[in-house]
């Protein structure tokens, strides 16, 4: 079977910010996290704003859908 889907937990989502924020490239996070780059560019396209990636911003998008405990 294949590998079980998991939700970016809010740490994960912190260490795209800072990786953001220190010019990291999408794949240099996703290596840091051990995941693939899609789910990082998902993550970042879904949740950048005007302001740019807000993890806590996601966060609350997430335990509004229900998504997140």
């Amino acid at each position: 079977m294949g590998k079980e889907y998991k939700q970016l937990s809010v740490e994960e989502r912190s260490v795209i910010a800072v990786g953001l924020g220190q010019g990291l490239s999408w794949r240099a996070i996703a290596d840091l996290l051990g995941r693939p780059v899609s789910t990082v560019s998902r993550e970042i396209n879904r949740n950048a704003g005007a302001q740019g990636y807000v993890p806590h911003e996601a966060v609350a998008r997430c335990k509004k859908r229900k998504v997140l405990a």
